[in-house]
């Protein structure tokens, strides 16, 4: 522990619970390892309570939407180093995506280059890989950077594992597990089991990324919710627009049921939220992560990869609710939700979980190399 510190990076201050369950179970596992702790941005009170240091604003964290410019990095380089002078620096990516966006990837870069220019040593803490189709420059730049730094990386699933090599990457690629799914199956083991008392709603997990797309979905949700008497929770996850997004759903559902029950959650309160519900629709991959580990009945509607990954990974393909491969004029929405609704009530959702027992294995085995990696 003497003289290590790490420096945590994560979309931590756009109240993303996804990114705060990672930041969480990171601190839990590797505390014992670190004389000093550093978390970038502005997380929620979950992270305040463990009573690291935190850096306010200027916001430093990853991706294009919250990187500030020169003079910022500047001035957040100059705290770090002035909190342990003398310490061995880990700079901590946190299960982040890379690849698919091409601005997210060129800032991801730029954050790495000015990253090695305080820390020794990067750790890609249990990430996901999507890669541009034709393995754009920056994206090779990227991985280029990978190849010739001291890094450890780990992924949370074999085909981000393959893709990342078939992209060049060199170094070593640990497979486990997402690291907020990982800590609750710590906590609650399996098979994961409802934990507390069905309030007999549906939690609808919204994501602002072309929810024009998912638009059929969370309506077809709410309409089966209607018919079968079940509260709605309209759940934001992740970002402000997300919140303002379940505002405007709640507003014309409630228009046109002015006395249906309906409710809009808070990032804070999501996760406890949807442990209470009846059936889960998930459009953000930790949604669907909370939902399943806490014994929900839960669809996907997967605005990437990742999270049709999860559901194939644990045998549930025919949960997954695809607007893209299954566009509006073939598909009847309200008809195929309605009937999903069915048969979760009915107990037919059932996860498959001899991957994830192998997998969980793995990612033990990584954790245990990660020690060596950070105290050796």
């Amino acid at each position: 522990m003497k003289g290590r510190h790490a420096v945590i990076t994560g979309s931590l201050q756009a109240g993303n619970v996804g990114d705060n369950a990672l930041a969480q179970a990171f601190v839990n596992q590797q505390r014992k390892n670190y004389q000093k702790l550093t978390i970038l941005g502005v997380p929620n009170q979950d992270l305040l309570s463990l009573g690291e240091s935190i850096i306010p604003p200027p916001n430093m964290a990853i991706g294009y939407r919250f990187w500030k410019g020169h003079q910022q990095r500047v001035q957040t380089q100059k705290i770090i180093k002035e909190q342990m002078p003398s310490g061995i620096r880990h700079y901590i990516w946190l299960g982040g995506l890379l690849g698919a966006n091409i601005y997210h990837l060129k800032f991801r870069y730029q954050e790495l280059h000015w990253a090695f220019k305080f820390c020794h040593r990067l750790i890609y803490y249990f990430g996901d890989f999507e890669p541009d189709f034709n393995h754009s420059t920056v994206e090779k730049k990227l991985i280029n950077k990978f190849n010739n730094s001291n890094v450890w990386i780990a992924v949370r699933s074999i085909t981000a594992a393959d893709l990342l090599r078939e992209a060049g990457l060199r170094q070593k690629i640990y497979v486990g597990v997402d690291a907020a799914l990982y800590e609750r199956y710590q906590w609650w083991g399996i098979p994961f089991k409802r934990r507390c008392k069905d309030a007999g709603a549906v939690a609808i997990i919204v994501c602002h990324y072309h929810s024009e797309k998912y638009l059929p979905i969370w309506q077809a949700a709410a309409i089966a919710a209607i018919k079968m008497g079940m509260k709605i929770l309209w759940i934001s996850l992740c970002d402000r627009e997300d919140m303002t997004l379940c505002q405007k759903m709640y507003q014309n559902f409630s228009e046109q049921y002015p006395h249906h029950p309906m409710e809009i959650i808070s990032e804070v309160n999501g996760e406890a939220k949807i442990a209470e519900a009846s059936v889960c629709v998930a459009t953000r991959f930790h949604a669907a992560i909370f939902g399943i580990t806490s014994g929900i009945p839960t669809i996907a509607v997967p605005y990437g990869k990742k999270i049709k990954r999860l559901f194939q990974f644990l045998k549930l393909e025919d949960w997954i609710a695809d607007p893209i491969l299954n566009p509006q004029k073939d598909v009847d929405w309200n008809f195929t939700i309605y009937e999903m609704f069915h048969a979760a009530l009915e107990g037919k959702f059932q996860v498959d979980y001899t991957a994830l027992e192998s997998s969980i294995k793995a990612h033990e085995e990584a954790l245990s190399d990660l020690d060596i990696f950070i105290t050796n």
